[in-house]
């Protein structure tokens, strides 16, 4: 990745979350889809009584905002019943060979084929492909996960690009985009709960996108790690065997 400057120092793994903070961060998150889904509500009721031909956009777009506040809710309720299983050791990891190239490309469509705006990934393989001992549905999460980044944080630009490499001693998924980048500031608490980089904006999220990677890619013996420039781009590497 070309003028990329690696981040300086990657945190420690992190230690099991408190049910004390636990209940603070998921209060603090949920309170704005769960206000946007009650205001959104009241105003659906306000339309019913006094409905006319004119309103049928305002309901449709109303509706909207709390279908997508429900999804909202709904993936930050996942993750982090995800997190809390595998910190608990209730989650049963199963691991077995996979087909990496198989599991992307569905992956990939799945997805992403195409992203909201029409972009599609762009998928390479390098190496010796071969079949990889792993948990596919933890893979696969990690994998969403940062193309999920990719495709939110690069609105409008060049669309991300995922590269499989194979080394005999180990094996790795990269994943590029030409974004909005990760002001240098932010990038020490990247795998921290509940954080986002101050330049996202509107952009929605939940900020446990990097820290279920984390998690993940530790429960498979892998690592990860991330590059960024401001206002040029992310890249994200996951390695499995070798050092």
């Amino acid at each position: 990745m070309d003028h990329v400057r690696p981040e300086a120092g990657f945190p420690k793994p992190l230690n099991a979350l408190s049910g004390t903070n636990l209940l603070h961060m998921v209060s603090h998150e949920l309170r704005t889809p769960f206000a946007v889904i009650q205001s959104s509500a009241e105003l659906l009721q306000m339309l019913e009584r006094a409905s006319s031909a004119g309103d049928s956009c305002l309901v449709s777009r109303t509706a909207g905002n709390i279908l997508h506040e429900v999804a909202h809710v709904t993936e930050i309720l996942n993750r982090i019943t995800l997190l809390s299983e595998m910190q608990s050791g209730k989650y049963a990891q199963v691991e077995e060979f996979v087909d990496l190239e198989d599991l992307l490309c569905r992956l990939l469509e799945s997805y992403f084929s195409p992203w909201k705006d029409g972009r599609m990934a762009d998928l390479a393989i390098s190496g010796s492909p071969r079949d990889v001992w792993t948990d596919p549905v933890m893979l696969k999460l990690v994998m969403r996960n940062l193309l999920e980044n990719a495709f939110k944080y690069s609105p409008g630009g060049r669309p991300p690009v995922v590269r499989a490499k194979f080394l005999p001693e180990c094996w790795s998924v990269t994943v590029r985009d030409y974004g909005i980048g990760i002001p240098e500031k932010d990038q020490p608490r990247l795998f921290k709960p509940f954080v986002r980089a101050s330049n996202v904006g509107s952009v929605p999220g939940t900020g446990l996108g990097l820290m279920t990677v984390m998690q993940l890619v530790k429960r498979l013996e892998g690592r990860v790690r991330i590059w960024s420039i401001e206002g040029k781009g992310t890249l994200a590497t996951v390695t499995f065997g070798g050092d």
